[in-house]
Protein backbone atom coordinates (compact mmCIF):
# COMPACT_ATOMS: atom_id res chain seq x y z
CA UNK A 1 0.00 0.00 0.00
CA UNK A 2 1.85 3.41 -0.75
CA UNK A 3 0.42 7.09 -0.63
CA UNK A 4 1.21 9.97 -2.76
CA UNK A 5 3.54 12.57 -2.41
CA UNK A 6 1.53 14.87 -0.05
CA UNK A 7 0.11 14.05 3.10
CA UNK A 8 -1.79 11.18 3.53
CA UNK A 9 -3.35 8.58 6.56
CA UNK A 10 -2.80 5.18 5.78
CA UNK A 11 -3.95 1.99 8.08
CA UNK A 12 -3.14 -1.73 7.22
CA UNK A 13 -5.33 -4.78 7.34
CA UNK A 14 -5.46 -7.58 8.95
CA UNK A 15 -2.38 -9.41 7.61
CA UNK A 16 0.80 -8.36 7.39
CA UNK A 17 1.60 -5.02 5.37
CA UNK A 18 4.15 -2.95 3.57
CA UNK A 19 3.04 0.68 4.24
CA UNK A 20 4.77 3.29 2.00
CA UNK A 21 4.71 7.19 3.23
CA UNK A 22 6.49 8.45 0.21
CA UNK A 23 6.62 12.14 0.26
CA UNK A 24 4.22 14.38 2.49
CA UNK A 25 3.70 14.89 6.44
CA UNK A 26 1.71 10.97 6.51
CA UNK A 27 -0.05 9.07 9.61
CA UNK A 28 1.27 5.11 8.73
CA UNK A 29 -0.55 2.60 11.29
CA UNK A 30 -0.01 -1.05 10.30
CA UNK A 31 -3.01 -2.49 11.91
CA UNK A 32 -2.69 -5.97 13.36
CA UNK A 33 -0.23 -8.53 11.58
CA UNK A 34 3.57 -8.33 11.11
CA UNK A 35 3.75 -4.74 9.04
CA UNK A 36 6.45 -2.77 7.35
CA UNK A 37 6.41 0.79 7.38
CA UNK A 38 8.17 3.01 4.91
CA UNK A 39 7.93 6.37 6.08
CA UNK A 40 9.57 8.18 3.22
CA UNK A 41 10.09 12.07 3.28
CA UNK A 42 8.73 14.54 5.34
CA UNK A 43 7.22 14.12 8.94
CA UNK A 44 5.76 11.20 9.67
CA UNK A 45 3.41 9.74 12.37
CA UNK A 46 3.95 5.66 13.38
CA UNK A 47 0.60 4.84 15.17
CA UNK A 48 -0.10 2.05 17.07
CA UNK A 49 -3.42 1.43 18.72
CA UNK A 50 -4.52 -1.39 21.04
CA UNK A 51 -6.76 -2.70 19.08
CA UNK A 52 -4.69 -3.52 16.08
CA UNK A 53 -3.43 -6.28 18.86
CA UNK A 54 -6.68 -7.98 18.28
CA UNK A 55 -9.80 -8.40 20.06
CA UNK A 56 -11.12 -11.41 22.46
CA UNK A 57 -15.16 -12.01 21.09
CA UNK A 58 -16.65 -9.93 24.07
CA UNK A 59 -14.23 -7.04 22.37
CA UNK A 60 -11.22 -7.11 25.26
CA UNK A 61 -7.92 -6.85 24.20
CA UNK A 62 -6.03 -10.24 23.27
CA UNK A 63 -2.98 -9.79 25.23
CA UNK A 64 -1.69 -13.54 23.70
CA UNK A 65 -0.52 -12.01 20.39
CA UNK A 66 2.56 -10.44 19.90
CA UNK A 67 2.96 -8.23 16.90
CA UNK A 68 6.23 -7.24 15.28
CA UNK A 69 6.07 -4.40 13.02
CA UNK A 70 9.32 -2.58 11.41
CA UNK A 71 10.19 0.94 10.85
CA UNK A 72 12.78 0.82 8.00
CA UNK A 73 12.88 4.67 7.77
CA UNK A 74 12.95 6.85 11.03
CA UNK A 75 14.11 10.17 10.71
CA UNK A 76 14.87 12.73 13.33
CA UNK A 77 11.29 14.65 11.84
CA UNK A 78 9.33 11.36 12.77
CA UNK A 79 7.26 10.62 15.59
CA UNK A 80 5.62 7.01 17.55
CA UNK A 81 2.70 7.69 18.67
CA UNK A 82 2.37 5.15 21.00
CA UNK A 83 -0.65 6.86 23.34
CA UNK A 84 -3.54 4.45 22.50
CA UNK A 85 -0.79 1.62 23.46
CA UNK A 86 0.32 3.24 26.44
CA UNK A 87 -2.76 4.99 28.16
CA UNK A 88 -2.52 5.77 31.75
CA UNK A 89 1.28 5.42 31.88
CA UNK A 90 3.58 8.30 32.36
CA UNK A 91 6.82 8.90 31.42
CA UNK A 92 8.20 8.60 34.80
CA UNK A 93 6.70 4.44 34.48
CA UNK A 94 7.18 4.05 31.44
CA UNK A 95 10.34 1.27 32.21
CA UNK A 96 7.38 -0.67 33.82
CA UNK A 97 5.98 -1.71 30.58
CA UNK A 98 8.84 -0.78 27.69
CA UNK A 99 12.02 -2.50 27.30
CA UNK A 100 14.67 -1.32 24.84
CA UNK A 101 17.53 -3.32 22.95
CA UNK A 102 19.79 -2.23 20.73
CA UNK A 103 21.60 -4.66 18.07
CA UNK A 104 25.10 -3.21 17.93
CA UNK A 105 25.68 -5.78 14.85
CA UNK A 106 23.19 -4.00 12.64
CA UNK A 107 22.62 -1.13 14.29
CA UNK A 108 18.38 -1.82 14.99
CA UNK A 109 16.79 -0.39 18.04
CA UNK A 110 13.63 -2.65 19.01
CA UNK A 111 11.05 -1.79 21.53
CA UNK A 112 9.36 -4.09 23.24
CA UNK A 113 5.70 -3.32 24.86
CA UNK A 114 4.44 -5.64 27.88
CA UNK A 115 1.11 -4.03 27.70
CA UNK A 116 -0.78 -6.47 30.75
CA UNK A 117 1.98 -6.61 33.13
CA UNK A 118 2.52 -10.26 32.83
CA UNK A 119 6.25 -11.73 31.41
CA UNK A 120 5.14 -11.75 27.36
CA UNK A 121 5.66 -8.99 24.76
CA UNK A 122 2.46 -7.82 23.19
CA UNK A 123 4.37 -5.53 20.58
CA UNK A 124 7.69 -5.27 19.68
CA UNK A 125 8.86 -2.57 17.16
CA UNK A 126 12.09 -2.56 15.67
CA UNK A 127 13.56 0.58 14.07
CA UNK A 128 15.78 -0.87 11.23
CA UNK A 129 19.13 1.13 11.10
CA UNK A 130 18.18 3.41 13.60
CA UNK A 131 21.05 3.94 16.10
CA UNK A 132 24.32 6.01 14.92
CA UNK A 133 27.06 6.26 16.59
CA UNK A 134 26.29 9.22 18.60
CA UNK A 135 23.02 7.75 19.38
CA UNK A 136 19.15 8.22 18.60
CA UNK A 137 16.65 10.45 19.94
CA UNK A 138 13.34 9.30 19.04
CA UNK A 139 10.41 12.22 18.66
CA UNK A 140 7.36 9.75 21.18
CA UNK A 141 4.11 10.48 22.13
CA UNK A 142 2.89 9.07 25.53
CA UNK A 143 -0.62 9.29 26.82
CA UNK A 144 -0.50 12.95 25.88
CA UNK A 145 2.67 14.07 26.51
CA UNK A 146 5.55 14.48 23.59
CA UNK A 147 8.74 13.57 25.21
CA UNK A 148 12.05 11.73 23.51
CA UNK A 149 13.55 8.50 23.97
CA UNK A 150 16.79 9.20 23.70
CA UNK A 151 19.20 6.18 23.16
CA UNK A 152 23.19 7.24 23.63
CA UNK A 153 26.02 4.73 22.46
CA UNK A 154 27.18 4.35 25.59
CA UNK A 155 24.29 2.21 26.11
CA UNK A 156 22.18 5.01 28.16
CA UNK A 157 18.81 5.55 27.83
CA UNK A 158 16.59 8.17 29.06
CA UNK A 159 13.32 9.95 28.25
CA UNK A 160 13.81 13.80 28.15
CA UNK A 161 10.33 15.56 28.56
CA UNK A 162 10.68 19.59 28.05
CA UNK A 163 11.59 21.07 31.48
CA UNK A 164 11.54 18.10 33.47
CA UNK A 165 13.99 16.11 34.67
CA UNK A 166 15.76 13.11 32.64
CA UNK A 167 14.38 9.80 33.55
CA UNK A 168 16.63 6.68 32.79
CA UNK A 169 15.55 3.38 31.59
CA UNK A 170 17.93 0.22 30.93
CA UNK A 171 18.85 -0.82 28.00
CA UNK A 172 19.77 -4.91 26.43
CA UNK A 173 22.45 -5.02 23.91
CA UNK A 174 21.95 -7.76 21.40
Amino acid sequence: MGANNGSDALRGGEGDDKIFGRGGDDILRGGSGDDELYGGEGSDIFLWNKADIGQNQDNSINYDNIITDTVWDLSSEDTLDLSDLLVGISPDNLGTVLDIFVDDQNSDVTLKLNLDNDSDIEQSIVLKGAMTDSGIEINTLLDGNEVKLAVSSDGSTSIKQDGQNDILLEIHQD
